[in-house]
């Protein structure tokens, strides 16, 4: 299931879903999701996804700067399973070239990671898929 459905519905999800114009479609989604969010100043925060949308001047641009903040921001900290993925926006007919953009300036976290020393070298295994042992 598409999880942008827990934070919009599963209606929403499905009227943005079978949306044909792309920019509606994002600006909806955006207007849907940062309904809340409020930035430093206290302004709703989805006016910055509006700014950095309107610098743009292809559509791709367009719809790239409403959903910039997506993947980064909508998330839910005591279930990571829920957090929205590109692969949720792929879902909702998001195009590839676009996924490619916000993939480009989305930051993710890097995977925690630490070192086991040898004589010969060190190595860097991600803490998820070894254990170390003194």
């Amino acid at each position: 299931m598409n999880r942008l459905a827990f934070y919009i519905g599963i209606e929403n999800l499905e009227e943005i879903k079978n949306m044909d114009n792309l920019y509606l479609k994002a600006r909806l989604l955006a207007d849907l999701l940062f309904a809340e969010k409020k930035d430093k100043a206290g302004k709703p925060y989805v006016y910055h996804l509006y700014r950095v949308s309107d610098k743009m001047t292809t559509l791709e641009g367009k719809v790239a700067g409403l959903l910039h903040d997506v993947v980064e921001d909508i998330k839910t900290p005591d279930f990571p399973e829920l957090d929205v993925t590109f692969d949720d926006l792929r879902d909702i007919k998001i195009p590839e070239e676009i996924i490619e953009a916000l993939q480009l300036v989305t930051k993710t976290p890097p995977p925690t990671r630490f070192f086991i020393q040898t004589r010969e070298t060190k190595l860097l295994l991600p803490r998820n898929r070894y254990h170390y042992r003194k």
